[in-house]
């Protein structure tokens, strides 16, 4: 009797922890999922296609600058959601931009005889704004963004600020260029 007894319990003991091992709960799992499609997507962009797409952009800077009075604008684009809008009024534009990542935003608008513009933005909800004008002959601007939600905004154009080179590194910044 007591050796049923010693079973009957160790039977309902396991039977009560197998019931409690099966039971299902639901797990809210919308932000480890976000997190683990940005870190699937930043392997899948190797640094081998970074570097190759700079050099082209090298490349073809060497073989436009040889020719004066044309208006050429290459935007590349890798990832999802990225966004470039230009609006240009000069003789003579070489614009290039590169985005890599998702929900990049890049608008400029100029209104100058000879423009260049270089931009590489790579990461995540990186914003350039960039509104060239003013007396001065010829508009440079270099930008490079690697990071998430890097912004960088440019108004007007002058003699101080022309030749000036920007790189933004990290997370949550602004940086706003005035120049009238």
């Amino acid at each position: 009797m007591k050796n049923l007894y010693i079973k009957c319990l160790v039977f309902f003991l396991v039977w009560s922890l197998m019931s409690f091992s099966q039971e299902k709960k639901e797990i809210d799992n919308q932000k480890t999922q976000e997190v683990s499609d940005i870190y699937s997507y930043r392997e899948q962009v190797t640094n081998f296609l970074q570097i190759s797409q700079i050099e082209n952009a090298s490349n073809r800077n060497q073989n436009t600058n040889l020719q004066n009075d044309r208006n050429i604008a290459v935007i590349r684009q890798v990832g999802i959601a990225n966004n470039a809008l230009t609006q240009t009024i000069s003789n003579s534009s070489d614009i290039q931009y590169t985005q890599i990542g998702i929900r990049n935003t890049i608008e400029s608008k100029n209104n100058i005889p000879n423009i260049t513009e270089r931009v590489m933005q790579t990461g995540i909800g990186n914003s350039l704004t960039n509104f060239s004008y003013g007396t001065i002959e010829t508009s440079n601007l270099n930008v490079m963004q690697t990071g998430s939600n890097l912004n960088f905004e440019k108004f007007g154009s002058n003699a101080q600020t022309n030749g000036m080179s920007f790189r933004m590194l990290g997370n949550n910044q602004t940086l706003i260029v005035r120049s009238y």
